[in-house]
């Protein structure tokens, strides 16, 4: 009837109970006691089978947090170990930018100065 299948409590197993009891002879108050302990053993069980799907959740929950945070610590790892390369690329792209900068006015002011000033005459 629960999740353990190897543990049978019903109503089956009492009828069963039932006809042993009256083969045995077994009257009808003890017949009750019976039916009331089988009954709190069904009780019993299910709140076992609560308490059993609860740590289920938990143990799966803790499972995928633990998960989730190695994830996250390999990822930083990662970032940590590319830092530096990213920030040499970043001052590398930064002094490629002046260069081309400087190259850039150097080439306007030689576009525009005469050619006098370009070629100096040779004496």
């Amino acid at each position: 009837m629960g999740m353990f299948r190897d543990v049978v409590i019903g109503r089956e197993l009492f009828a069963v109970i039932i006809t042993l009891s009256v083969l045995i002879g077994l009257n009808k108050s003890n017949i009750h006691k019976l039916e009331r302990k089988v009954d709190s053993l069904e009780i019993k069980l299910q709140s076992l089978e609560v308490e059993l799907r609860n740590e289920l959740k938990d143990e799966i929950r803790d499972e995928i947090r633990d998960g989730v945070k190695d994830k996250i610590k390999n990822s930083n790892r990662k970032i940590v170990t590319l830092l530096p390369f990213a920030q040499s690329m970043s001052e590398l792209l930064y002094r490629l930018e002046e260069e081309t900068e400087k190259y850039n006015k150097s080439e306007n002011e030689s576009e525009y100065r005469p050619l006098r000033d370009v070629y100096p005459p040779a004496y």
